[in-house]
């Protein structure tokens, strides 16, 4: 069996159903891989006692049809991974050496770990640094101790919570099937029973954190009560639905949990639940003044960055307010919520993730702690849904007619467009061409002309035909209720594409674009300020070599972007970056933003297309992979 297939097959268990996006998120791979994948398990999986269920709505579901016939397959599998199973990337490597180290009950000696993986031990040292970073991340460090080794240590909650995401997902579950299936058994009535409800990629979180509980109470590792865990009993619901998941634990595995292990369950449950308001649910979901006020600095950031006003959009409020209350424990207890979604929501929900990362910014301020790209694009969702709904109550807008000459022929130009478009425009103006300079374009918000316009405006330019033929009736619609405003590429300008830059730290990079930027384009002073403003809050790079900064407030009269190509790649936050886009969003609503971000996002997101761009470094090429882009998106609205 392939490697691929072993990791779905992995995915799958433990779970109800998993649709192909979500198991793309988990395997990090296209959904195609995973449909032949799916294929290629499909085909082999009845001979060994299991099958594959495709159910509608739902995804893909793994049934066990003769669990002895299918635990003997898992354990084949098991003995030929570890026979011929042997990391050949850093990558790799690194997951693999914490997989062991962190299942390590006594010390590991270097020359051991490095004849083992048959790499030198200078290979082994490098890899080693990676392995402390990201045990860091979880308050775990490694002891050296001469003669003996190296060992991880730290606080048993932490070293559970680093083994959840680095070990168990590593770790061939399929002897564990029967135990993994029936704790989801007992998870899933249990929660059922208490009226508590947590998304699936939570749920199976949680699968399996308690089987490592399980496992480490076995081994005689303990979580220790402590005086935080004592307050979880305030979460009266968690706390009984903990206790009543406990008692169907124990009676199914013949064995005692600690009472510590029951609090550690119950931080659990309030981490991953979602604060649903349900029909059937008893009481009123009070939120706190503290909250409440936390809430409207996030909405106030968003309006200062992007000037899209949700300060009084109660419904998303309520929405930020309901998933800040478990995203409180998490932090405090330093859970992780892996977000299947997170690709999906950066490139269809682009502008709305944008505004989840200003949002979380104050979040992360106010808790002296960071927020991981995972947590925004849950806040995103929020923040999509709430743009949906300002996009479904449509302005009329201010409108100017531009000709090549004749007041005639513009007044006629007028009245058809007041005839065809009037239940979309506030208010309509005509000019010929020679006279756009004397016109206040601030008051407009679209300009639709017949000839090109010499001079540069700050309002987007639909080019149209004197006669409107049906082409351009759908056209002209769908600029006016927002569905397309023009193309993107009039934010990109050949004299803000530089290339060439040779810096190495963001600092200097992204003083020397603001600086470009101030001498040919009069800005606001503290331009550079905000940007840094914003950096210093959260990193902005998206991964995949490629970073969005932009400044803390929309300072600018108009939307524009700045990209710079280094020579060489520097370290922006946690991860290296080649291309820089410094984005300036105007000081006032634009509702084309959406598309902005939209096609921005899909460039930064696409390996292929930084690729060319970093190969050839041509504006040109830009223009060209924009307009792809546009065109794609186009046509699947078609």
């Amino acid at each position: 069996m392939e490697k691929r297939e072993r990791q779905l097959l992995a995915a799958l268990q433990g779970a109800s159903c998993l649709t192909a996006d979500q198991l793309a998120a988990l395997l990090n791979v296209s959904n195609r891989t995973v449909r032949t994948a799916i294929k290629n398990l499909s085909q082999l999986l009845p001979a060994n006692g299991a099958r594959i269920e495709v159910r509608r709505g739902n995804g893909y579901c793994l049934r066990i049809d003769e669990p002895s016939c299918f635990e003997t397959f898992c354990r084949s599998i098991q003995e030929q991974q570890q026979e011929q199973f042997l990391p050949n990337s850093s990558e790799e490597r690194i997951r693999y050496v914490l997989d062991y180290l962190l299942n390590a009950s006594e010390y590991v000696k270097t020359e051991d770990l490095s004849e083992m993986l048959y790499i030198s031990r200078r290979t082994l040292a490098d890899d080693m640094k990676t392995v402390e970073k990201l045990l860091a991340e979880y308050n775990l460090t490694l002891k050296k101790k001469p003669g003996y080794g190296i060992k991880v240590e730290g606080d048993e909650m932490h070293l559970r919570l680093c083994i959840a995401t680095y070990a168990a997902g590593y770790r061939n579950p399929c002897e564990e099937t029967d135990i993994l299936s029936q704790i989801a058994e007992i998870v899933r009535a249990s929660l059922q029973e208490s009226n508590l409800y947590v998304s699936e990629p939570a749920f199976q979180n949680l699968v399996v954190h308690i089987f490592i509980a399980i496992k480490r109470v076995e081994d005689g590792h303990y979580i220790p009560l402590s005086v935080d865990m004592i307050q979880m009993a305030e979460l009266q619901k968690e706390m009984k639905a903990a206790k009543m998941l406990v008692e169907a634990l124990e009676q199914r595995f013949s064995f005692r949990f600690p009472e510590a292990e029951q609090h550690y369950i119950a931080i659990h449950l309030a981490g991953k639940q979602f604060m649903e308001v349900r029909e059937s649910d008893t009481g009123n979901l009070v939120i706190s003044h503290e909250i409440s006020c936390l809430v409207t600095d996030m909405l106030q950031a968003v309006y200062e960055a992007f000037h899209f006003d949700f300060r009084n959009d109660l419904e998303l409020r309520m929405s930020l307010c309901q998933h800040i209350v478990p995203l409180a424990i998490r932090l405090q207890y330093g859970l992780k919520l892996k977000n299947p979604m997170l690709r999906e929501i950066k490139e269809r929900y682009a502008l709305a993730y944008m505004m989840a990362l200003q949002a979380c910014s104050i979040i992360a301020t106010y808790c002296q702690k960071q927020l991981s790209e995972d947590e925004s694009g849950y806040f995103a969702l929020a923040f999509a849904l709430a743009l949906e709904r300002k996009k479904s109550r449509i302005a009329k807008k201010n409108v100017l007619l531009v000709c090549a000459s004749g007041k005639g022929s513009a007044q006629l130009m007028l009245y058809r467009y007041q005839e065809e478009f009037g239940s979309y425009i506030n208010h309509i103006e005509a000019c010929d061409v020679n006279h756009i300079a004397q016109k206040d374009l601030t008051q407009f918000d679209y300009i639709f002309t017949t000839v090109p316009i010499p001079i540069r405006v700050p309002v987007p330019i639909q080019e149209v035909e004197y006669f409107l033929e049906e082409q351009d009736i759908k056209v002209v619609k769908k600029v006016l209720t927002n569905r397309s405003a023009g193309s993107v590429r009039r934010y990109y300008c050949p004299e803000f594409f530089l290339t060439g830059l040779d810096f190495k730290t963001k600092e200097e990079i992204l003083s020397y674009m603001c600086q470009h930027i101030e001498k040919r384009q009069e800005m606001p002073p503290g331009f550079f300020e905000s940007v840094m403003k914003r950096e210093h809050l959260s990193s902005t790079d998206f991964g995949n070599l490629a970073a969005m900064p932009h400044p803390f407030e929309a300072l600018s009269e108009t939307t524009f972007v700045c990209v710079g190509i280094l020579k060489e790649p520097v370290l922006w936050g946690t991860r290296e970056v080649q291309i820089v886009f410094l984005t300036a969003i105007e000081n006032k609503e634009n509702r084309d933003l959406q598309r902005f971000y939209q096609v921005t996002s899909k460039l930064l997101l696409n390996s292929g297309y930084i690729h060319e761009l970093l190969q050839k470094q041509e504006f040109s090429v830009l223009e060209e992979i924009l307009a792809g882009i546009e065109l794609e998106i186009d046509n699947r609205r078609e």
